[in-house]
């Protein structure tokens, strides 16, 4: 760690920086204008009355426009801001491979998790009445899918797991990069280490609520905090953040399938 934050870090952080009120739209916008202006339309009594006959292409509408808003985000920090975040990976491979060394902890807990879903479902087939088996796989997709964002619809579980690998490239370039930049030159980098997961963490209480299932997400951002300082690519931390999202989501597509096909 005697090269960190990472020399290719340091340039990013001393390139040009968008303005704090530009990050905060660019966070917004995608997350939670959609949603707003929704929720505002369903207080009109025809928006609502034409929802309810058309839920489905309501919903396929919704995601459709938050993807566009979180690619155009994704394309507009590239096109103007791309010494901030997408300087060349380093030359050295080193850096990259210890990169993974530092997301083995971070890893691990998840894989944990998901382990600790499979024994529930490896026993669903010992169930023998087929009512009691499709009570119980919708008791437990509803608990896994119904939390997020899109619901547990067919649709919702499509466009979770479509959002669930594009989010993560937005919320790092905002986070890992734009964020930490802004800190470590205010602060210093001992402040943005842990003000950059902090702030990632609260990102998601909003969906998810005030509790302990903020703490993995603090160490999740603190990781991916140091991850780009090490290695100064932020390209190892989205493909970080996507690995650990697919460990999350494989045993909830399992219960997905197998409760839409019972």
């Amino acid at each position: 760690m005697r090269d960190f934050p990472h020399p290719l870090a340091l340039r990013q952080i001393s390139a040009d920086q968008p303005r704090i009120s530009v990050w905060f739209l660019l966070f917004l916008v995608p997350n939670w204008l959609p949603h707003t202006l929704t929720q505002g339309l369903m207080l009109w009594p025809p928006f609502a009355v034409v929802i309810a006959g058309h839920h489905t292409s309501y919903f396929l509408i919704f995601f459709a426009v938050q993807m566009i808003l979180t690619c155009g985000a994704i394309l507009f920090l590239t096109r103007t801001y791309a010494s901030a975040h997408w300087s060349p990976p380093p030359e050295s491979r080193r850096h990259g491979f210890n990169s993974l060394v530092i997301l083995v902890p971070l890893l691990l807990f998840y894989l944990s998790g998901c382990l600790s879903i499979l024994p529930s479902i490896i026993d669903l087939p010992s169930i023998q009445k087929s009512n009691e088996l499709s009570q119980t796989l919708a008791s437990m997709h509803e608990a896994i899918w119904d939390r997020l964002a899109y619901g547990s619809s067919f649709t919702g579980v499509i466009c979770e797991s479509i959002s669930s690998f594009v989010s993560p490239v937005l919320e790092e370039m905002l986070f890992s990069g734009l964020l930490t930049n802004r800190l470590v030159r205010s602060f210093g980098v001992s402040v943005a280490v842990f003000g950059a997961p902090a702030c990632f963490a609260l990102a998601h209480a909003v969906q998810f609520g005030v509790g302990p299932h903020l703490v993995p997400l603090f160490f999740a951002g603190l990781t991916y905090t140091i991850i780009r300082l090490y290695s100064g690519d932020l390209r190892m931390v989205v493909f970080s953040h996507l690995a650990i999202n697919l460990v999350i989501i494989i045993p909830q597509w399992v219960v997905a399938v197998m409760h839409f096909s019972n």
